[in-house]
């Protein structure tokens, strides 16, 4: 019998995120929805390609658009 892959974490180097310039130029509130998202698409396997999905899903409301 296999066992079904559901992964409980994946890898996440601090070093990495800090030193990003990308990451770095983002406000607070879109570098928690990125991570959010982040999140989302590792549970799920994937991201709505939906706007206002998207909206909810980060958090950020009307400020994603």
């Amino acid at each position: 019998m296999a066992d079904k892959f559901n992964p409980t974490y994946f890898y996440f180097y601090p070093g990495n995120w800090l030193s990003s310039e990308q990451v770095a130029m983002m406000t607070p509130a879109e570098e928690g929805a990125y991570m959010r998202l982040l999140c989302w698409d590792f549970m799920q396997g994937g991201i709505p390609d939906d706007d206002s999905a998207l909206s909810i899903m980060s958090r950020l409301g009307q400020d994603w658009f």
